[in-house]
């Protein structure tokens, strides 16, 4: 059973949360598909699409802020959670710089669009993992002050009493 283009890229476009819109232009195939795997290991999909059918689908999904991103050759990542934005704008942005052909045109998240200032600032953001592990570091700290306070005293006592001893 084939499906056409119009239903892919509504099935793709459809609630669509987080994406972010390339020119590819100038890159080889195997450039694409070097692309192509490092998006899929992020589990996001890459595609390039066709802009006229794209804008179709854009306005009938009440995203027509997007439509004006459709302009030239047009490949889009469409990103499954707006969680994910920060590994996907890092390969991004880290795949523009190694290939000067690449560009990246803008972004789109959970209404908001976002402009190529944006994602490089995104991309420049510690991962989900890590900005858990700061915040987890950052309650745990008073909470070992406390105790480092409280047991001051007792050490203090035990080294005296290790150097009269030692005397």
């Amino acid at each position: 059973m084939t499906t056409n283009k119009y239903e892919l890229y509504s099935n793709d476009f459809q609630n669509l949360k987080c994406v972010v819109f390339t020119e590819y232009q100038g890159l080889n195939s195997e450039e694409i598909s070097e692309l192509r795997k490092n998006m899929r290991s992020l589990k996001v999909r890459y595609r390039v699409v066709k802009n006229t059918l794209a804008s179709i689908i854009f306005k009938q999904n009440q995203l027509d802020g997007l439509v004006d991103n459709l302009k030239g050759p047009t490949a889009v990542a469409i990103i499954g959670s707006p969680d994910d934005l920060i590994p996907v704008s890092k390969n991004l942005v880290q795949f523009a710089k190694e290939h000067k052909n690449f560009k990246i045109k803008s972004g789109f998240i959970s209404n908001k669009k976002l402009s190529i200032k944006d994602l490089v600032e995104i991309s420049s953001l510690p991962g989900k993992d890590a900005l858990v592990a700061k915040m987890i570091g950052t309650l745990k700290m008073p909470l070992f002050n406390i105790v480092n306070t409280l047991s001051a005293p007792s050490r203090k006592l035990v080294c005296t009493v290790a150097q009269i001893k030692a005397k």
